[in-house]
């Protein structure tokens, strides 16, 4: 990355070229570079550390970092989709190296599974990883990759520590004519509150972290194509920062059973039952 700002324009599309190849663990992918990138990065990782700093210096109570994307795609030597580094995995590994605190809780609801997160952490019982993410059995959804999946939990020390909220639905896609499929309209709100309530939150009580992070990917949103949407950035944007100037919890609607979408049901029971081994809050 650091001989990036020295390449000429034509030595830049063709290395780009060459990062929109087929998906690789084993390459870059899914990259656009420009004499920039690397620089700005860094700034927006820096930033991402000053806010950390600021938080654990009595500050700030909470923040909203307005970074590039929270690079939750790429690990220690890769960068994937659309992520050149990987900015919440940084900011957890610096608290943690700094001695700042112990236990750390990442909350990822981008539409995409974080692999580049879940890689980083996946043997560490010091991070707790929840990510809530489309998820497709022929694995056609970026990233593509089977361990998306809900029975992968962690392994060693990590084991119990990684909790993976497949939205999958096996319907047709509504299918924008002119591009891309833009969502799946049996799953929206109601069914991610019904996550938060029966899965994400009673494990996040049972945790007790010393810090929250959020990889806060707006694409899950309706009406977001790929993963940039002025309009509905900016509503989903000012909901966080409302919730977290805000001193008043939002109405919440009582959800039962039967005002989720069936298909999704099942999934989220076995998720229960998968997880209710390494958290006693799941066990009822």
């Amino acid at each position: 990355m650091e001989t990036i700002p020295k390449l000429n324009e034509d030595q830049l599309k063709a290395l780009t070229a060459k990062f929109q190849s087929k998906w690789s663990t084993e390459t870059y992918h899914e990259i656009f570079l420009n004499h920039d990138s690397w620089p700005v990065s860094k700034l927006a990782t820096g930033g991402l550390l000053q806010t950390i700093d600021d938080l654990f210096a009595g500050h700030i109570d909470n923040a909203f970092a307005i970074v590039r994307p929270p690079g939750h795609h790429a690990n220690s030597c890769l960068s994937k989709g659309f992520c050149v580094v990987n900015n919440v995995a940084i900011g957890a590994k610096y608290v943690l190296e700094k001695g700042l605190a112990k236990k750390i809780l990442i909350v990822d609801w981008d539409v995409h599974h974080g692999n580049g997160t879940q890689e980083l952490f996946y043997n560490d019982d010091r991070v707790l990883y929840i990510s809530t993410h489309r998820h497709e059995e022929d694995f056609s959804h970026y990233p593509g990759l089977p361990i998306s999946g809900y029975t992968y939990c962690g392994e060693g020390k990590g084991l119990g520590y990684n909790v993976n909220i497949p939205f999958q639905a096996n319907l047709p896609l509504i299918l924008d004519p002119n591009f891309v499929p833009l969502r799946r309209p049996e799953i929206g709100d109601n069914e991610m509150l019904y996550v938060f309530h029966n899965i994400i939150l009673p494990i996040a009580h049972e945790y007790q972290p010393d810090l929250v992070l959020v990889s806060s990917g707006f694409d899950a949103s309706d009406g977001d194509l790929v993963g940039y949407n002025w309009e509905s950035n900016a509503k989903c944007g000012e909901a966080v920062a409302r919730a977290l100037l805000s001193t008043e919890t939002p109405p919440v609607p009582d959800l039962k059973e039967t005002d989720i979408y069936s298909g999704l049901l099942p999934t989220v029971k076995e998720i229960i039952k998968t997880q209710s081994k390494y958290w006693k809050s799941l066990g009822n």
